[in-house]
């Protein structure tokens, strides 16, 4: 049988997006650079993550926008409402303590009745180190934020090259990436997740990779 895994580019404490998104995952990997902005410190990233799991939405994480400042009074804290089909049973929770591109943590769950894993390497920049070799066979690819198509159709750009490179190494036959709309119009789906009672929802662009076309990532989708 095979597994449906998920690539998220820097997700940060957005674990909800990928399980609504493609909601039969079996493995969600995530290649993340930690951003005190997004989620506080890395323990402070895995105590949300858990939570948001264990109880099955984020009704009891506070988080922050971007630009909030206790200091300055800029921004301010919001709550959020956001519901997945249940809460999960966290069954092992193991994180190597490396440094680097090394740094992973493997968190192992029971979601809908059906055992899952999380392989968060938190210290890690896609753009510009060879992923993990167990990172294979991608069926979808979320870049919510982090990334933009644009950035992928630079012909010199060094991270753009290794990203191509990966995507192509990488990626299952049947592919999907999945991007904001915002900068993602002409994505053909569009969806929004996250629908709460406090807010209307994040409006997300699904396209279908083409990775046997050689011009596939030359194509503009802004």
């Amino acid at each position: 049988m095979n597994n449906t895994k998920v690539l998220y580019f820097g997700m940060a404490t957005d674990i909800m997006a990928p399980m609504l998104l493609v909601p039969d995952f079996d493995v969600i990997y995530v290649l993340n650079v930690l951003d005190r902005a997004f989620g506080g410190s890395w323990e402070e990233h895995k105590s949300r993550i858990r939570t948001i799991l264990q109880d099955g939405g984020d009704e009891n994480v506070t988080k922050y926008d971007f630009w909030y400042d206790p200091s300055y009074k800029t921004g301010y804290p919001f709550k959020e409402t956001h519901t997945l089909i249940g809460p999960s049973l966290i069954e092992s929770d193991v994180d190597n303590q490396q440094q680097y591109v090394n740094a992973k943590w493997e968190l192992e769950f029971t979601y809908n009745n059906k055992k899952r894993k999380l392989i968060y390497y938190y210290d890690f920049n896609f753009e510009y180190n060879i992923w993990p070799e167990e990172i294979h066979a991608i069926s979808h690819i979320l870049w919510n934020g982090t990334y933009w198509w644009d950035r992928i159709t630079d012909e010199n750009d060094e991270g753009a090259i290794l990203v191509r490179i990966m995507m192509i190494e990488r990626m299952a036959s049947e592919a999907y990436v999945y991007a904001l709309s915002f900068n993602h119009r002409k994505f053909p789906e569009h969806k929004h997740i996250y629908d709460g009672s406090n807010r209307d929802g994040t409006l997300v662009a699904k396209m279908k990779l083409d990775l046997t076309d050689q011009n596939w990532w030359r194509k503009v989708y802004d």
